[in-house]
């Protein structure tokens, strides 16, 4: 391309202030987010931070197309396309160059933003022959008006191209002003697209900035997109179909969205956000669900906050769930998850507590729990179950020949926060072999494939080697005190039946699972045995022992052991 040079370079020094409600309150921190020379004028308060460390950082890429962005003494940034330093000397005439991920925008503020381009000053290019794409989405023009803005959450970043057209440009050099604009408002008539370039859809309480009005709509209308939630509360309770692929929802915050799901008048199904299944790699962050609350007391069947089921590939992700009448996040059949930073609360206005776990996993497999909080569960604060999947041995779960029910469980991360007295306890349905009591701390080979399907070391005990699937070690059970789940019992779980005659007192079921809960100590464990609802012998078709329940379960002591 020797005498054919097209210089682009783009000049550098202060952001565009544009928006005094970048930041919160009014009084904005601003940083350097712009690559052009340009000044504002707003009522605000201004701070200027250098590139990398700015509320909109803008960084050179540390890939091959990253040297076509200079970083100056304060990190500021430009753009040179004069030449490669290999031998190129520019981009040459009648050409269309695409430069992926030539440097980095990252949202380091508290809000979702809106980031676009403009160009001027330029004798040669302009914004149809010159622009910025998202990932490597290169028909995708991020500069607003009938184009696209590029949609950030807090702490998200991506990747910045940019399109280069010199059809009708002729020989020579030219120097223009690219300047990088961000707000918390889309522009009007600009479609959003997420960092990876995909559709993005907005949901607003405001008409002037959003795609849609309810979450509901959005999901809708989405096919493998980003949702964003602006802030705000919606009162519904979104179904996502088991068609979903590909599909994000992601609010402005836990602080700032809120799905109010609570109030069970108003809808029709029961749980407060369902996935259902079939649906594959789905993601979830960055908002609070207040679970629904059932009015009619009792055991409150289905209301569940977080209803998963049947999903592969899914990310739950700075989520908190609270309010709801049974387990705030419950997934059953899920396959490959992600929960990291999840808040289950299961304080609700009819109960002091939610009648469920925090968390439930039932026939889930390869799932990672990472810094969990929960707190006011009654039934505890994880709770995995592992159900029959139809093993044909003639006794109830032990499957000969099939993939076990649960497995690939694992808690890890340095901030989980378990307040309940019941940290962990898991369920399964009685076999030949009493599953739990009998084989804690040793190999359960369900299946037959010399693979270890459950196991739960204590106190981080590593002995089974890398192989076994479900695992629980040391959990810090709130109040930054580290204790390992050493103190345990086995239950045996009957249901109570409710008769129809007034007269007769409810009896005693057949037994339905073992469950084996854990403690942090020998006072929390005495005080789940001391349950009048616990007991030494229960007999199938019995009477309660002169305790009258209305409903609910009754269990048996099988076993307890400090391990």
């Amino acid at each position: 391309m020797t005498g054919r040079r097209v210089t682009n370079h783009m000049k550098r020094r202060n952001l565009i202030i544009g928006m005094g409600s970048f930041a919160a309150a009014g009084g904005a921190a601003v940083g350097t987010g712009a690559f052009s020379t340009a000044e504002a004028t707003r009522d605000v308060s201004v701070r200027v931070a250098n590139e990398n460390n700015a509320y909109l950082s803008i960084k050179p890429s540390n890939t091959a197309n990253g040297q076509f962005a200079t970083q100056g003494s304060s990190n500021q940034i430009g753009l040179d396309f004069s030449g490669s330093g290999n031998s190129g000397s520019g981009v040459g005439q009648d050409s269309v160059y695409n430069f992926d991920d030539v440097f980095r925008i990252s949202n380091q503020g508290t809000q979702t933003i809106y980031v676009w381009s403009r160009l001027s000053g330029g004798s040669k290019f302009d914004d149809n022959n010159l622009y910025f794409y998202p990932n490597d989405s290169r028909a995708t023009e991020l500069n607003d008006s009938s184009n696209s803005v590029l949609t950030l959450s807090p702490g998200e970043g991506a990747k910045v191209g940019v399109h280069v057209d010199t059809e009708s440009v002729s020989t020579g050099s030219d120097t223009i002003t690219a300047t990088i604009r961000a707000d918390v408002n889309k522009p009007e008539n600009s479609g959003s697209v997420g960092p990876d370039g995909d559709q993005a859809l907005v949901v607003s309480q405001d008409g002037d900035t959003g795609d849609f009005s309810s979450i509901q709509s959005a999901i809708d209308s989405a096919d493998g997109t980003d949702i964003i939630v602006q802030p705000g509360t919606y009162e519904e309770r979104p179904v996502i179909p088991g068609s979903a692929s590909g599909l994000t929802l992601r609010g402005a915050g836990e602080g700032e969205v809120t799905i109010d799901a609570s109030d069970d008048s108003q809808f029709s199904n029961r749980y407060g956000l369902e996935i259902e299944a079939g649906a594959e790699d789905v993601t979830l962050r960055d908002f609070t669900l207040k679970g629904p609350v059932s009015t009619g007391g009792g055991y409150p069947s289905g209301y569940f906050g977080l209803k998963i089921y049947g999903v592969t590939g899914l990310e739950v992700r700075n989520v908190t769930v609270k309010g709801s009448s049974l387990s705030e996040v419950d997934l059953n059949g899920v396959t490959d998850a992600v929960l990291a930073n999840v808040t289950a609360d299961g304080e609700n206005p009819n109960a002091s507590s939610t009648s469920g776990t925090g968390l439930f996993l039932t026939n889930c497999r390869n799932i990672t729990v990472k810094n969990i909080k929960t707190r006011n569960n009654d039934w505890g604060g994880i709770g995995i179950s592992a159900w029959d999947q139809g093993g044909d041995d003639g006794e109830a779960g032990q499957e000969v020949g099939a993939d076990p029910a649960a497995r690939g469980i694992s808690l890890v991360g340095t901030n989980n926060e378990i307040e309940e007295d019941l940290p962990l306890y898991t369920e399964e349905e009685p076999g030949g072999t009493d599953f739990h009591q009998q084989n804690r701390n040793s190999e359960v080979d369900t299946d037959g494939d010399s693979d270890w399907d459950v196991f739960f070391p204590i106190a981080g005990d590593s002995s089974a080697g890398s192989d076994h699937d479900v695992t629980v070690g040391t959990v810090d059970p709130g109040s930054g005190v580290s204790n390992s789940l050493s103190h345990t019992v086995t239950l045996k779980r009957y249901p109570v039946v409710v008769t129809d005659d007034e007269d007769a007192p409810n009896e005693v079921g057949s037994a339905g699972l073992i469950t084996e809960q854990y403690f942090v100590s020998s006072s929390e464990r005495e005080s789940v045995i001391n349950s009048p609802r616990v007991a030494d012998s229960w007999n199938a078709g019995g009477d309660l022992n002169e305790v009258e329940f209305s409903g609910g379960f009754v269990y048996q002591i099988e076993r307890k052991d400090n391990v």
